[in-house]
């Protein structure tokens, strides 16, 4: 059985890397909507997620996380970036008789832009917004230990109201819980897929590969302490590690660090997160890249 545990693991590592060598060369990857991170949680970790995935967010980091849900979950989050750029996400999962599902929908808005006409008029049009429509499914213990998931997203883009793109694509997820007490593996493949077109010209998806582990300590009853790292390589970009810490106390209130590297302008990240009667609110502060805000907040209720 342990043969098997391990030959799947290699498969999947394999596969994800020729998938990667296949990909476009950095900077050229489209959907910039795939690229936008959710769950307080796990940004305020410093992106650390892969392996220690478990509630209705890791429908984004690890479909497999998934099966790590005890109770039904509703997670709903909103910010507003920098350039007047927007993102929203909502996200559902549960347990059923055939397993883990759950469904998702991001949407990422760039504001508006005034367009000039050849006649000299001008038009007010939004000057761009893509979404992403998700259905993730996962199955706990395949093998012992071992947990799989999978995505299917559909995603939509638009440009000044004119120029759209569409692009399905895949997401694939191991979580595999070792021998060790208290520690956790994490595996996720994202966004294998064919390009976003707008017309005849298009990017590669942002195809990316995760490689997480978490470590849980009890220090006492009230206090217990959570380290986890990732290890990404995105098709458009080099190797990032990321490490995160989570304390908690008493089971109702969180406090987290995570620090990231080989990001272009991206390193400390932090958070704080309340826990009451099933809901969880979280806030998070990461420097900005690209488009993203530096404050988030976002809202998780399990029943």
């Amino acid at each position: 059985m342990k043969k098997r545990i391990t030959l799947l693991l290699v498969f999947l590592i394999f596969f994800s890397q020729s998938s990667l060598a296949q990909a476009s060369s950095p900077g050229t990857s489209g959907s910039n909507a795939l690229k936008f991170p959710v769950g307080g949680r796990a940004i305020g970790m410093g992106d650390a997620f892969t392996g220690l995935a478990n509630d209705v967010t890791s429908i984004y980091w690890n479909p497999a996380g998934l099966s790590n849900l005890s109770t039904r979950e509703f997670a709903a989050s909103y910010v507003d970036g920098v350039l007047d750029v927007s993102h929203t996400f909502l996200g559902y999962a549960q347990e059923t008789k055939w397993g883990y599902l759950g469904g998702g929908i991001s949407l990422l808005r760039a504001g508006d832009a005034t367009i000039n006409n050849s006649d000299g008029t001008t038009m007010d049009v939004t000057a761009g917004q893509e979404y992403v429509i998700t259905l993730a499914y996962a199955r706990k213990e395949i093998l012992p230990g071992v947990s799989l998931g999978g995505n299917l997203k559909l995603i939509s883009s638009k440009l000044a109201e004119k120029e759209s793109a569409n692009s399905f694509c895949t997401d694939w997820g191991a979580f595999y819980q070792p021998k060790v007490k208290d520690l956790t593996l994490g595996f996720s493949l994202l966004n294998l897929g064919g390009k976003m077109k707008y017309k005849d010209e298009g990017d590669p998806l942002p195809l990316t590969v995760r490689l997480g582990a978490a470590y849980r300590y009890n220090i006492n009853p009230d206090n217990n302490l959570i380290l986890a790292t990732d290890l990404v390589k995105p098709n458009d970009n080099g190797v990032r590690l990321n490490l995160g810490a989570e304390y908690s106390y008493q089971g109702y209130l969180c406090g987290r660090l995570g620090y990231k590297t080989g990001y272009d302008s991206e390193g400390m990240a932090g958070g704080i997160g309340f826990i009451y009667q099933g809901y969880r609110l979280d806030y998070t502060y990461s420097p900005v890249e690209d488009l993203e805000s530096g404050h988030r907040l976002s809202l998780i209720y399990g029943f």
